[in-house]
């Protein structure tokens, strides 16, 4: 019987760490995939892909940094419109504008920067390829939850 429990609790580690992997994969694959599409949308050559793809990281990096703030912040928004403190739903509402505020200024910052790396035409190319990708990854998302 002991040994039974043992083989059992090893075969859950070993499936456990096999869909682990399987999930870092995708998110590997997800990322080169996006990588393939903006480089085609964009008509990427190499030299444009070596400043482009610094400034995209980093521009992604920071983002990232804000759209999680402003997830915290409003999960304790949500939280308090239970709550009869108008001060607190105040300060959170607050919060979240100076969030999107942020968001909208390092958008427009990376704007004027990518204007110095890359002609015009990429740069226009760059926002169909963020749009394009958006929807490519939700109707990607979708199919996989439908199967």
């Amino acid at each position: 019987m002991k040994k039974i429990l043992i083989l059992v609790f090893f075969a859950g580690i070993a499936l456990t760490s096999v869909y682990g992997q399987e999930g870092r994969m995708n998110n590997e694959r997800i990322k080169a995939f996006r990588t393939a599409h903006f480089t085609e949308v964009m008509g990427l050559s190499s030299q444009d892909a070596e400043v482009f793809w610094p400034w995209f990281y980093e521009r992604e990096k920071e983002l990232k940094t804000v759209r999680k703030t402003k997830r915290e912040v409003g999960s304790k928004l949500k939280q308090s419109l239970n709550e009869d403190n108008e001060k607190v739903i105040s300060d959170y509402v607050d919060q979240l504008a100076k969030m999107n505020f942020r968001e909208a200024q390092i958008k427009n910052d990376y704007h004027s920067r990518l204007k110095k790396l890359l002609p015009i035409r990429k740069v226009a190319r760059f926002y169909q390829a963020e749009s394009s990708w958006e929807k490519k990854l939700l109707n990607w998302i979708q199919k996989r939850r439908n199967n």
